[in-house]
């Protein structure tokens, strides 16, 4: 999500949308980032974590895909859906991790688990702001850095995919948390 946080803006204003259209798009990601949390717990609290975080880190590989081409065909429409599918998997991999510390590691533990993981989380997202500006600086494009986004959040999709649910069954769920 570094690539977001630090590039989205320039890169967007770069393929030849204003600041106005930039900051409309901005909005919607929020909003829509939102939105995607609140849905992804609703889900996972039904069916499990694992498959509603390998969702998301599609989402997030589709965003950056049409990140790519929107470099190549500048399109309100692309841009949009890009943020829109970028707002569905932003906030809802915190929910999802929080709720897996908790399932696998128990309420206690919880705080101490999920604070190592979110340390972790901001670590990688420093290094995904830094690694794309460096791979601009070299060829003065960001489309390889947007390539190289889509191939690890959809590598990390089917690594989720490929381990086993960690999430207790609902019938041996005694209450919600909440």
């Amino acid at each position: 999500m570094g690539f977001v946080h630090v590039h989205l803006i320039p890169y967007v204003h770069d393929v030849g949308f204003t600041y106005l259209t930039n900051a409309g798009a901005q909005f919607i990601l929020a909003l829509v980032s939102i939105a995607g949390a609140l849905l992804t717990g609703r889900v996972s609290d039904r069916i499990g974590r694992r498959r509603p975080m390998a969702v998301t880190f599609i989402w997030r590989g589709l965003a950056y895909l049409l990140l790519v081409l929107l470099g190549l065909w500048k399109s309100s429409w692309l841009l949009y859906a890009a943020v829109i599918c970028m707002g569905l998997s932003w906030s809802s991999t915190v929910s999802l991790l929080a709720t897996s510390c908790a399932d696998l590691y128990g309420r206690r533990g919880q705080g101490s688990v999920f604070g190592m993981v979110f340390g972790v989380m901001n670590w990688s997202s420093t290094l995904g702001a830094w690694i794309p500006g460096a791979m601009f600086d070299y060829s003065a494009s960001y489309r390889s850095a947007l390539y190289l986004n889509v191939m690890v959040a959809w590598i990390a999709s089917g690594v989720i995919l490929g381990i086993g649910e960690w999430w207790p069954r609902p019938q041996e769920t005694r209450r919600p948390a909440v």
